[in-house]
């Protein structure tokens, strides 16, 4: 995430970033202030310096140059200010089977629910945007698929979900 999302911030220091994760990564909703820095680059060129992302934990702090993580869709929506919205979504939000790793079979509290479950949770973060009115403030929705993360035998079945639901949120 830290890395499409720091230059952004580095853009515009006021945006709230509310991330939605489910168990077992995150299992608490968690408050914190987004400061902008530099560190050294330790992967390209070591004498250069890259931009970063520090967060300062806040609890219960929210607003405009904040970061909510929160496996509840109410404490994610909760409290958002009125301007426009960009919604990302990550399939792997839904499933994250491999999570990056060759050896995913071995990993202890490994995330695969069966698409009953991945459909049901599409259909209740549809519901929270539409229930608390943030939908209608969608300016642009990204969803990203996730190949190392979302198992491609779900990519259809859930986009046939997902499309039509965001559509008639979006408006657009």
């Amino acid at each position: 995430m830290g890395s499409f999302l720091t230059p952004f911030l580095h853009s515009f220091p006021k945006t709230e970033v509310r991330h939605l994760c489910q168990p077992p990564k995150v299992t608490a909703t968690s408050d914190f202030r987004i400061e902008t820095t530099s560190q050294l680059d330790t992967l390209l060129d070591p004498s250069q310096s890259r931009p970063a992302i520090e967060l300062v934990e806040t609890p219960g702090e929210i607003g405009p140059g904040y970061y909510r993580l929160t496996p509840d869709t109410n404490a994610w929506l909760d409290g958002l200010g009125d301007g426009p919205m960009l919604l990302h979504i990550d399939m792997d939000y839904f499933n994250n089977r491999f999570d990056g790793d060759t050896d995913w079979q071995t990993r202890p509290n490994l995330f695969d629910p069966p698409l009953d479950q991945i459909i049901s949770k599409i259909d209740e973060v549809v519901d929270a945007l539409r229930r608390t009115g943030v939908g209608a403030r969608i300016e642009d929705i990204v969803v990203a698929y996730s190949p190392g993360f979302f198992p491609a035998e779900f990519w259809r079945p859930a986009e046939a979900c997902l499309r039509p639901a965001l559509e008639q949120l979006y408006g657009h």
